[in-house]
């Protein structure tokens, strides 16, 4: 029986260091990764809703300087965040990401990574809002591993 205890905590204590080992995000809020975003950009000729989500965005991220975005060379280096509707051009979207869109559905697409780089990007104006709306109020504590790809 003692031999048998011996081994149960054996595992155990092999169970818990895998446990926190864990994957090198593991652990890092949707909130902490929009603290690493240093630049919100938008479409400069973009339609309304994106500078209205990029505002409502940038009273999370303090830090972040917000840019209407004319040409991709002016983000080099940077850990950015764009807010697009993705008929605009801005947005890479879902299927760069390698996630099949089915034709003729509207659709909402979260990606960000531990440095706070990553896109808000949606099929239709009125989805992109709604997009903001539920980063902000129900995923900001979630773990980023779900949004990484």
């Amino acid at each position: 029986m003692r031999n048998f205890c011996i081994i149960c905590l054996i595992v155990l204590l092999l169970s818990v260091n895998t446990l926190l080992a864990g994957s090198p995000t593991q652990g890092i809020t949707v909130k902490d990764a929009l603290l690493g975003t240093d630049l919100l950009v938008y479409p400069s000729k973009g339609k309304p809703v994106d500078l209205t989500v990029v505002k409502a965005m940038k009273k999370m991220m303090p830090k972040a300087e917000v840019m209407a975005l004319i040409k991709d060379s002016e983000t080099k280096g940077r850990n950015v965040l764009s807010v697009s509707v993705i008929d605009e051009g801005l947005a890479e979207g879902p299927t760069a990401s390698g996630h099949n869109i089915p034709k003729n559905k509207d659709w909402m697409f979260f990606r960000i990574n531990k440095n706070g780089e990553g896109e808000l990007v949606a099929s239709k104006p009125h989805l992109l809002y709604a997009l903001f709306c539920q980063i902000k109020d129900r995923w900001l504590d979630e773990d980023i591993t779900k949004f990484e790809k």
